[in-house]
């Protein structure tokens, strides 16, 4: 029975745990009082004090202000008063500064508060009140709940991949960043009075879990995603991170030293970095990784160094407040995450590229305004006018030729590609079509293989992160699958699998009209042959064993003409339905002629136009009114015979009447293999043929449908 608790469990203890915090800090911090009185000095020059929500004055930083009650009287410089300023961490320096707090809220509960300062126009009654949960600013609920997003999603990429180094590492940085993050959120809720032990305490706790994110990082590039360095590096970042963190909490190490360590981290950070980047030379995932990852990291780090640690060891405020301030380290945290996860590196990588574009066209525009206001002394407005059209006429021209330059993106022209397609989709040779394939695909994506596999997808897929790109079949050829992109210096991409996906497809309405071409071929051959063994093959068979050369003569000439019309439809040829009908009509006349048989040969109505129709339609009637004149020769015994034809817009008419023996008497004709013959033809295309015997002789109707569905 296995005891160890689950993923599953592990993770819900971490959400558990997280709660409990967010609830004990929210709990901790609704317990400091509000002021009436507060002072805001984020500039690090001049601080503002603030009277019951108005601007009561504007002192110097280093202006004493003094509170007195009764007998007792505090003393404490202006910028130590601010709620945003950051505080001294160790030494005598940080006791002061705590106890000052501390004092004030013993003072703040006795009663209220007379506040002076060089500043003020008159005294301030300072007064101390409850706090509500709406009363917390936008920097505590930032910074509480960004650590605590930070610190679960590292748990949960550690569990999933409990056994990578990078995982671990990141685990320990997400929950060492949620203590100096929701640390630095209640420290940065108080407003002048506040319990000082409590505020120490979290001093201390933001300063530990900042060292001990930026070390958990630098040892998470020591190993991730290849170990670069051995396990007594890894011991001495531990040891150094310990010494500090204790010597600046005992105040035997100036707070200087925690932030020389971290600008010590954001140098090995960069080191680091390279290192790895050489060591993932023809290693695509690992590459997109460090991409992503040094992208993220070093944005970041740049960014929270330049808004907020520069301006404290120069002894000025941050920038910005606390909780914005701390935006840049949650979003190297999520791009580590993404990097160590391997979430879609496929896009991750090519967001990174866009990102690097993004922020060089920033600098630009940014150097361009300080340029103008330093050197020309330029007004803000113009200067920042200016800075955009200098910003636009240089860098967005070069915008596609740096991204080609930085992705190493150098595609055939899409002319080319398609031409190469087309040459593949309708190569005839299947052989050559599978090859042109394989070639078409290696010249656009350069994969170090592409092999066979066994796969029914209909769509292609990416694999492995993106190493991978599988291909569905095309017709003939199997499904393929390309490894490595690049030469192995890429990952496949979602813009991949789209090419791939509108090419197949291409490929497959090829195959359709490949396949209908075929069947059509197919179908006329068959329709050829049928019409010379029924047509041509039977009359000259019959007209071997004739009684008498007339008829011989007879089957010859209607053998002739179902060769001359088979011929017409290998050509193409539509023919127009007056044409047909002359056509019939000298036929007809000169085998009746032949054989002393009258002709009456009427035409009942004509439209205005000249329907044209093809191989099929012209063929079946032909041969359906040849037939029906043959069985009237051979069998009818007739006189004369009566042809009427009508012609409307849908339908050809052709009646044919004559004034023999019909199917009654000896020797008469009896519907056979040649009716049979002429009622096929005509019903596959929609029509009819009607015999009738009139006791007088026999009538037929031959019905012909002239549009085709």
């Amino acid at each position: 029975m296995n005891l160890l608790p689950t993923p599953t469990q592990r993770m819900f203890g971490a959400v558990y745990l997280c709660a409990a915090l967010l609830a004990i800090a929210t709990w901790g911090v609704m317990q400091f009082p509000s002021s009436s009185v507060r002072f805001v000095g984020r500039d690090g020059a001049w601080v503002t004090v603030v009277d019951q929500g108005r601007i009561a004055a504007k002192l110097r930083a280093t202006d004493p202000v003094v509170f007195q009650q009764g007998g007792q009287s505090l003393t404490v410089r202006a910028l130590d008063l601010a709620f945003d300023k950051a505080p001294p961490v160790g030494g005598s320096e940080a006791r002061a500064y705590f106890g000052a707090f501390d004092r004030l809220y013993r003072m703040g509960l006795a009663g209220s508060i007379r506040v002076t300062a060089p500043g003020l126009s008159a005294p301030l009654i300072l007064k101390l009140r409850s706090r509500g949960l709406f009363d917390l600013g936008w920097d505590y609920w930032i910074l509480t709940l960004g650590g605590i997003g930070c610190c679960l999603l590292g748990a949960w990429i550690g569990l999933l991949r409990p056994a990578e180094w990078g995982a671990r590492m990141l685990a320990l940085s997400g929950f060492s960043l949620m203590l100096s993050s929701a640390s630095s959120g209640v420290f940065f809720a108080r407003d002048v009075a506040a319990p000082g032990a409590v505020l120490q305490a979290m001093a201390h706790i933001n300063m530990i879990g900042s060292l001990v994110c930026g070390g958990a990082m630098v040892a998470q590039f020591c190993g991730y995603p290849h170990r670069v360095v051995g396990r007594r590096v890894l011991i001495a970042i531990c040891v150094v991170t310990a010494v500090v963190c204790v010597g600046v909490v005992t105040g035997w190490a100036p707070v200087t030293v925690s932030f020389a360590l971290m600008l010590a981290e954001f140098v090995a950070l960069i080191v680091l970095f390279l290192i790895q980047r050489r060591r993932s030379v023809g290693d695509p995932l690992a590459r997109a990784a460090l991409r992503w990852i040094g992208l993220s990291t070093l944005a970041g780090a740049t960014t929270f160094v330049v808004i907020s640690l520069a301006p404290l060891m120069n002894g000025r405020a941050p920038f910005v407040s606390q909780g914005f301030s701390f935006l840049p380290l949650f979003g190297i945290y999520l791009g580590i995450a993404a990097g160590v996860g391997r979430y879609r590196l496929f896009d991750l990588d090519q967001w990174a590229y866009r990102i690097i574009l993004t922020v060089a066209g920033a600098c630009l525009l940014l150097m361009s305004d300080v340029v103008l206001l330093a050197v020309l002394r330029l007004e803000a407005a113009s200067a920042f006018g200016l800075s955009l059209l200098v910003a636009g006429l240089a860098y967005l021209p070069a915008r596609n030729a740096l991204w080609r330059l930085v992705t190493g993106q150098k595609r055939m022209p899409e002319a080319d590609i398609f031409a190469m397609l087309e040459g593949v989709r309708f190569e005839r040779d299947e052989t050559l079509r599978e090859q042109g394939w394989r070639d078409l695909l290696q010249t656009l994506f350069k994969p170090l293989e592409i092999a066979a596999v066994r796969s029914e997808a209909e769509h292609p897929m990416l694999l492995k992160d993106g190493l991978e790109l599988t291909v569905p079949s095309v017709g003939a050829q199997g499904a393929l699958i390309m490894r490595y992109a690049g030469l192995g210096q890429k990952l496949f991409t979602r813009a991949d699998v789209r090419l791939v996906g509108q090419f197949v497809a291409l490929m497959h309405s090829a195959e359709a009209i490949r396949d209908s071409y075929k069947r059509g071929v197919e179908e006329e051959r068959g329709r050829i042959a049928r019409d010379l063994h029924d047509d041509v093959s039977g009359r000259l068979l019959t007209s071997l064993h004739a009684p008498d050369s007339r008829l011989i003569r007879e089957d010859v000439r209607t053998a002739v003409a179902d060769i001359r019309t088979i011929i017409r439809g290998l050509t193409g040829e539509r023919l127009p339905v007056s044409e047909i009908l002359a056509t019939l009509r000298h036929e007809t006349f000169t085998r009746l002629d032949a054989a002393k048989v009258a002709l009456d040969w009427r035409v009942e109505l004509s439209p205005a136009t000249d329907p044209v129709l093809d191989y099929a339609q012209y063929r079946a009637i032909s041969s359906a009114h040849r037939e029906v004149v043959t069985n009237i020769l051979r069998h009818a015994q007739a006189a004369s015979v009566r042809v009427v034809h009508s012609l409307t817009p849908e339908i050809l008419r052709i009646h044919l009447e004559d004034d023999g023996i019909g199917f009654g008497g000896d020797g008469a004709a009896r519907p056979g293999r040649g009716i049979g013959h002429v009622q096929r033809r005509l019903q596959e295309l929609g029509g009819s043929a009607v015999f009738d015997d009139t006791g007088q002789g026999l009538r037929v109707e031959l019905i012909l449908p002239l549009s085709r569905s």
